[in-house]
């Protein structure tokens, strides 16, 4: 959670908005107690800079591995990331947002 804005904004596929550093983190923390994700691909990002903001973009497949069921599901979709320059140069996701597709 280090690389996200302490007011970032997530929006997750088909599911409701988060904001703010703390739910994004309460949210990750459930995800990770209830799965394991394997990531089998991650497509080249292609990065767009203008001024202070920037947006990297790419595809990803997944299997999510349920730690109660053992249960495998894949996932393939795009994911977004909006990333803003703060004021010590350093730069933090604002905001974030990715589809789930049905695997082919």
């Amino acid at each position: 959670t280090s690389f996200y804005e302490g007011d970032a904004v997530r929006l997750p596929a088909m599911r409701p908005m988060i904001r703010g550093l703390a739910e994004i983190r309460e949210g990750m923390v459930r995800s990770r107690e209830q799965t394991d994700v394997i990531f089998d691909d991650i497509g080249e990002p292609v990065i767009q800079r203008s001024g202070d903001l920037a947006v990297t973009y790419s595809t990803y497949a997944e299997r999510r591995v349920s730690k109660a069921t053992g249960e495998v599901t894949r996932q393939i979709g795009q994911w977004l990331l909006v990333w803003r320059r703060q004021a010590d140069g350093i730069w933090r996701v604002s905001t974030e947002t990715w589809t789930v597709e049905v695997p082919q």
